[in-house]
């Protein structure tokens, strides 16, 4: 099963240099009624937090990020994910890391493909989200 939500829609590369970010104090929830009674039976939780590494700067990056563990990459988010079913929660445990912004070029490069080369070689808007995080579909 594949769930999609958009909750930081329409972001460019250009758009910096600073990017939307999930909010610390908000809950984001995904609710998922399997019988047709209009009540979540399952409910995904993702709750994250923002860490600064350099409080001296406001960008969100300032140098190429090539690892989730960039010293360039000043803006980490991270989200702990609880699936709550029948009352009862379970949760991701340590919090994880959120791969970021998708800007291509302008910062992140996580060893995916070339600028403009889509996985298949096949050429892409500059501007189109790509995957950064092994396992995660942005789009």
């Amino acid at each position: 099963m594949t769930l999609i939500a958009n909750y930081v829609p329409l972001q460019l590369p250009s758009g910096g240099p600073n990017f939307f970010e999930f909010g610390d104090d908000v809950r984001y929830e995904i609710h998922v009624d399997n019988d047709g009674d209009g009540r979540p039976d399952i409910t995904y939780r993702f709750e994250f937090s923002t860490e600064i590494t350099n409080p001296n700067s406001f960008l969100y990056n300032t140098g190429p990020i090539e690892a989730l563990d960039s010293e360039n990459w000043n803006r980490r988010q991270f989200y702990r994910l609880t699936r709550i079913a029948g009352g009862e929660g379970a949760s991701t445990g340590q919090p994880v890391p959120l791969a970021g912004a998708g800007l291509g070029d302008r910062g992140v490069d996580l060893g995916l493909p070339a600028s403009g080369q889509g996985a298949r070689g096949t050429r892409r808007r500059r501007h189109q989200r790509r995957p950064v995080h092994p396992g995660v579909q942005v789009g």
